[in-house]
This record gives structure tokens, C-alpha cells and sequence, in this order.
């Protein structure tokens, strides 16, 4: 990065009212006016092997041009602010964060997940979502009151039996497509996103050091942009207002949650 704004000052031979390492800088990040500002002040092929240049960084490397500066400029802002700001030391632990450090340790965290795996997974989503559940849905609510009136409506209504069985046969749209959609399969996945939508990742704030969910933070004009997600994201903590990068805590457990999910997700 620093040899393409050595190269890019160099190149540049106008007046533009600040340094040239400041005016290398916003056309690495692609500031739309200074980039028209330098098309029309220096030669086309000076502006021809800038634009070039900035191509081969936006590509070769793993983050954007912007982005780099960008957490540059905001690890300089965390070091000038910590030598002016002190944290706060807390002096009582609450309820849910001496949980949260059980939860986040190798062993007590490995009997939580066992208690997990069996309450949560196999007795909530196996047991009673794809037995007790499926069965009621399947055999009651289809079986006995909504599938019966249904085929004799379409026995009234249509004559023609290789039509009829289209819609209430063996295989018909109503009789297994959406008896199989709403009875099998629609309890089974709302009682396994249930369990995965608790498993949500937590993020620690390097200002005030408060620990805090991914969607307690408040919004920021990462969030609003179209892009989101496939750069580095900028979040807000709830606490102090601070913009920092998106750095997860370690979360054992959660880990363990992910790799099973797409153990379960490649099965097919």
C-alpha cells in the first residue's frame, strides 16, 4: 500500500491545495472528486496508470484499498484515544455475564452443550417436533378434518379421475405435496431454527470493554449499505456509540453450533 502512494504522489504534478500523499489517499479509496479533479488537471496517461494501479490493488489483495485505510485510520483513532480516555472498572459481575463465562468455558461449556443437544435437538426437535407434532399435524388435523372434505369436494367437482388424482390421489398437490410441506416438513424446520435462532454471536467493544449481541448493536451506515457483508462490517456498541469492526468473541459453544449445522446441512 505505501509503494502505490509513494507512486501515485510521485506521479502527480499539479497543484490541488494539499500534500500529495493526502490527495494519493482519496484516489486509492476512489473519492469520485478528486478523482475527476486529477483526470482533468494531469495527463490522460498519468490518470491512466493511477486508475490501473488502483484496479490491481482492488484485486490482488484481500481487502479493498478503502477498507485498509479505513481500519488504519480507525487503529490510529483507538491509539490516540486510549492515551486520553480510561476505562471504567467494574466492580460487580452481573447474573448473565458470570453465565456467560461458564458458558464460554472448555468444560462447563461441554456439559451445556450436551444438555443442549439432548434437550434442545433431540427431545425438542426429534422427539416432539418430528414425532408428537408431525403426528397430530399429519393423521389429526389432514387425516380426520381438513383432507376428508377436500376429496369429496373435488369427487363433486371433477368426473374425470386421472384429473381428480392431480389434486386429492396418492400422489396429488393437496393430499401429499401440501400435507408433506405443512405436516412433516414445516414443524421439524421451525423447531430447528427455533433452536439455532438462540445461538446468536456476541462482540466485545474495545472501548468500554461491553460484551453484546450482533443484533443489540445499533445501526450504522455500514448496515445501510448495499454491500454489507461482503467487506469488513461496522457496527455501533450499544453502550458508548463506538464504530468498530466486526471482531466476534470466542464463543465455545457456539462454535460446536456451527460446525454440527453444516455437518447437518452437507447430509443429504
Amino acid at each position: 500500500m505505501e509503494d502505490a502512494i509513494s507512486k501515485i504522489a510521485q506521479w502527480l504534478r499539479a497543484d490541488y491545495g494539499l500534500s500529495n500523499r493526502a490527495v494519493a489517499l482519496l484516489l486509492l479509496q476512489e473519492d469520485p472528486e478528486m478523482t475527476a479533479l486529477v483526470a482533468e488537471r494531469e495527463e490522460p496517461k498519468v490518470m491512466s496508470a493511477i486508475q490501473q494501479l488502483v484496479r490491481e490493488l482492488r484485486v490482488g489483495g484481500e481487502r479493498s484499498p478503502l477498507y485498509r485505510i479505513t481500519m488504519t485510520r480507525q487503529r490510529f483513532a483507538e491509539q490516540v484515544t486510549g492515551q486520553v480516555t480510561a476505562k471504567a472498572t467494574i466492580k460487580t459481575r452481573t447474573l448473565s455475564e458470570r453465565l456467560s463465562d461458564l458458558l464460554i468455558h472448555p468444560l462447563w461449556g461441554t456439559l451445556f452443550l450436551a444438555a443442549l443437544l439432548y434437550f434442545g435437538f433431540y427431545q425438542f426437535v426429534g422427539v416432539f417436533a418430528a414425532g408428537t407434532a408431525v403426528e397430530f399435524l399429519e393423521d389429526t388435523v389432514f387425516g380426520n378434518y381438513l383432507l376428508p372434505p377436500l376429496v369429496r369436494f373435488f369427487e363433486w367437482l371433477i368426473p374425470w379421475v386421472w384429473l381428480r388424482e392431480l389434486f386429492v390421489g396418492e400422489y396429488g398437490i393437496f393430499t401429499l405435496g401440501i400435507r408433506y410441506a405443512f405436516a412433516l416438513l414445516f414443524p421439524i424446520v421451525t423447531a430447528f431454527f427455533l433452536m439455532f435462532s438462540h445461538n446468536d454471536e456476541q462482540v466485545l467493544c474495545p472501548m468500554c470493554g461491553f460484551q453484546f449481541r450482533i443484533s443489540e448493536a445499533r445501526e450504522t451506515v455500514c448496515q445501510r449499505c448495499p454491500l454489507k457483508g461482503s467487506c469488513g462490517v461496522l457496527i455501533k456498541c450499544p453502550n458508548c456509540g463506538y464504530e468498530i469492526p466486526l471482531v466476534k468473541a470466542p464463543s465455545f459453544i457456539g462454535n460446536l453450533l456451527s460446525k454440527l449445522g453444516r455437518l447437518i446441512s452437507r447430509q443429504p
